[in-house]
């Protein structure tokens, strides 16, 4: 199931791509599990072609005593159809009670008027919205920029690398490479 890690990722990523899935993070995730946690992950397929990745996730129930287990149908938009939504979050649904989940979360943007069809039809109903917020950097990013400037300076007065220098904090890696080479040292 690892080598489909690449093809989940491309599936959720063509079902949104405004938030694409990295492969190697997703087979990572995949290889490292939580422990006692109990997942199920499908490719959906119709004529032969994967259309869609399925999931469901829940906890040990001595950390999780009321059941809950979050499920996701990832599909493809170039097969978007609600009927075949449904089929699949119902499909999802249905293991994921037969496994013993008694709560059953999913997620929907609020711009995936299909997917809440398909939820809504399903039976699901909606508990929450969150926002989403976006950062304008045309309209504020002069000023943000400038903000974040003098924020780096206040928090790292006096900063300096072992020759004296002004510390880099353009290399969010260098401290790591640096901590490597004293742990290599020792």
């Amino acid at each position: 199931m690892l080598d489909d890690a690449a093809l989940a990722a491309d599936l959720m990523t063509d079902a949104y791509p405004a938030f694409p899935a990295d492969p190697i993070v997703t087979r990572y995730r995949w290889d490292h599990p939580r422990k006692g946690w109990s997942i199920g992950r499908f490719i959906a397929e119709v004529d032969d072609e994967p259309v869609a990745f399925v999931d469901w996730l829940s906890g040990p129930t001595e950390q999780d005593p009321e059941r809950h287990c979050e499920v996701g149908v990832a599909l493809d938009r170039a097969h978007l159809d609600t009927g075949l939504l449904v089929s699949l979050w119902q499909w999802v649904t249905d293991r994921a009670i037969s496994g013993g989940s008694l709560m059953l979360e999913a997620y929907a943007g609020e711009d995936e008027p299909e997917v809440l069809d398909a939820l809504s039809y399903v039976g699901y109903e909606r508990d929450r919205l969150e926002k989403v917020w976006e950062l304008d950097l045309q309209a504020g990013g002069t000023r943000l920029k400038a903000e974040a400037r003098v924020a780096r300076t206040d928090a790292r007065p006096g900063c300096e690398d072992e020759e004296g220098h002004p510390d880099d904090v353009s290399d969010p890696a260098r401290g790591l490479r640096e901590f490597r080479r004293e742990v290599d040292r020792a």
